[in-house]
């Protein structure tokens, strides 16, 4: 699963998933996508609605210790859930592009913890909208390039990055109110 913003009008032979690996853009195994499947609800003039996309492989992964199966969680999060996403954090530079420094390090995980909606000034009492900031000081919320990235609680998919705002804080979809789409379209035949 991504945000659709980052694969809208993509063809799925321009989509490679690597796994095994934090570093961006080696190292790892590289998968090939078979199809791209967008939600039909979405649309690039609105950012927050049905910002979902599935990423069907050409071949399924062999799981392992660095790669696991996810659960997806099947209900919007409260406020004051603590969970984690990965990202580049305190590597984005002023100008929340990642630094070529960056690229050669690793990303991490930032614990976070859903907050109160106005924190996020965008989500306007949204209920599929989650809005999450960093637990410790040592790290920001999240840099614009992690657009995608999961949000993860109890060891279950519960969103999706759609934007950050000032590093400070993080917009992300629930994936609950999708789960049925998701299912259909995994189980989809391919076009």
């Amino acid at each position: 699963l991504t945000a659709a913003s980052c694969v809208y009008n993509v063809s799925a032979s321009d989509v490679l998933v690597r796994t095994s690996t934090v570093t961006p853009g080696w190292r790892g195994t590289v998968h090939m996508v078979r199809e791209v499947a967008v939600h039909p609800d979405y649309s690039p003039d609105n950012l927050f609605l049905a910002n979902v996309a599935l990423l069907k492989l050409r071949k399924k992964f062999t799981f392992g210790k660095q790669v696991t199966p996810i659960t997806l969680w099947p209900r919007t999060p409260h406020i004051g859930s603590e969970g984690f996403t990965t990202g580049w954090g305190t590597a984005c530079d002023q100008n929340s592009e990642i630094s070529r420094k960056a690229h050669l390090k690793k990303s991490f995980t930032i614990p976070v913890v859903i907050v109160q909606p106005r924190y996020c000034f965008v989500i306007n009492n949204r209920t599929y909208l989650m809005c999450v900031s960093s637990t410790t000081k040592l790290s920001s919320s999240g840099c614009p390039m992690d657009i995608g990235a999961l949000l993860v609680i109890n060891k279950k998919l519960a969103g999706l990055n759609l934007l950050t705002i000032n590093r400070a804080f993080s917009v992300f979809t629930s994936i609950s109110p999708y789960i049925p789409w998701i299912k259909s379209a995994a189980f989809r035949p391919h076009s």
